[in-house]
């Protein structure tokens, strides 16, 4: 049987036992377990704090990253229309000096035709005259030397070479 009396003095230590327990033991624990469970929803806060500011530079660094390929699209495609552009100026200018270059032959071929046609003449008058002075054999003075060659000229001018 249960003695009444060691029942009670087991209660009342318990009892006491409990009261103390519960002001040194489960009272710092329930801080403790209060304290960690606050910082965990603090440091929850924080993460999904910091998550989103990352979110929103991940976001941001890719609108960057997007520009600045737009950015290098457009200097490239620029950059093309300018050597294009160049292009057509280099090819302008050598056809402008091609151009030049054939009409400055041209003058020098017709330069070369005329003073070749000259010295034709001039050869020619000479052995005409010549031939001629052995033909009448006589001199002629000199005025009648220039007009005879400037008529042979007139007729040889007229012809066309």
């Amino acid at each position: 049987m249960i003695n009444k009396s060691t029942f009670v003095i087991q209660l009342i230590n318990m009892l006491v036992l409990y009261f103390i327990m519960r002001r040194y033991f489960f009272e710092p624990v329930r801080k403790f377990m209060e304290q960690r469970k606050e910082k965990i929803h603090r440091d929850l806060r924080e993460a999904e704090l910091k998550k989103n500011e990352a979110e929103k530079f991940k976001n941001k660094y890719k609108k960057q990253l997007a520009s600045a390929r737009d950015k290098a699209e457009e200097i490239l495609v620029r950059a093309k229309r300018r050597g294009e552009k160049e292009k057509s100026e280099i090819i302008s200018e050598a056809k402008r000096e091609a151009a030049s270059i054939i009409k400055r032959a041209r003058v020098e071929i017709q330069r070369e035709k005329t003073k070749a046609k000259r010295e034709i003449t001039r050869k020619a008058v000479e052995l005409s005259l010549d031939a001629a002075a052995k033909l009448i054999e006589k001199d002629l003075d000199r005025e009648e030397h220039k007009r005879f060659i400037q008529q042979y000229l007139k007729r040889i001018g007229d012809a066309q070479w």
